[in-house]
């Protein structure tokens, strides 16, 4: 038979791994609150202006550290939902190699997307 979770014996403390990550997919949810309109707000203003006035308006350092900002935490964010619905659904050697694709494929959308923000914001 199964012990009950709140077993009075045990020594070491439960795993806190579930309420870190519940944590922290709030923190990031918070951020990408506050980021995501004022992205908006800045794509808005530099909409239907010619190149170099865009390339300007987005290399500014607020907008490109914001964009930058946007980036890290949506990725952040995007890994941190995927890892708990593969926890949810799948077992083992399965769930090993799907995290491990997680992980890269946002490790790839974070470089990608990273580049692309730098390469505005150092006009190159």
């Amino acid at each position: 038979m199964q012990k009950a979770i709140a077993d009075p014996n045990r020594r070491t403390p439960p795993n806190r791994a579930g309420a870190r990550a519940f944590l922290w997919s709030r923190v990031t949810a918070v951020f990408l609150i506050l980021l995501v309109p004022y992205a908006l707000y800045v794509l808005a203003s530099v909409a239907g202006h010619d190149l170099a006035t865009v390339r300007r308006g987005l290399a500014s350092p607020v907008n490109a550290l914001a964009l930058v900002a946007l980036i890290g935490i949506g990725v952040w964010h995007m890994w941190l939902g995927m890892r708990e619905i593969l926890e949810d659904y799948a077992r083992g050697a399965t769930l090993r190699r799907l995290l491990t694709a997680n992980t890269l494929f946002c490790v790839a959308v974070a470089l990608v997307a990273g580049a692309a923000a730098a390469k505005l914001w150092l006009g190159v």
